[in-house]
């Protein structure tokens, strides 16, 4: 059995990075990684875009001042099921 979901990331166009966002509390802080990493991915579209818009980079609200600099992927993750 094989299923398939969509998930999302962002990349930031200039870099060619991927954002990885760490929720410290209440606060969430981004930094841009070379390698892809699964932890970067959310299940849905409106819960990423809003921790990028309201994330903090180097102490200031970078994201939510540059927001055309980031690129919404949408990634398909296909599991295969063994019985």
């Amino acid at each position: 059995m094989i299923h398939t979901e969509t998930k999302y990331a962002y990349r930031h166009k200039p870099t060619g990075k991927w954002v990885v966002f760490e929720r410290l509390g209440y606060n969430v802080e981004i930094y841009l990684a070379d390698e892809f990493d699964t932890d970067c991915l959310y299940k849905a579209r409106n819960f990423i875009e809003e921790d990028l818009l309201c994330s903090t980079m180097n102490g200031e609200k970078y994201a939510a001042q540059n927001f055309l600099e980031f690129e919404l992927m949408e990634i398909e993750i296909e599991y295969k099921i063994k019985q």
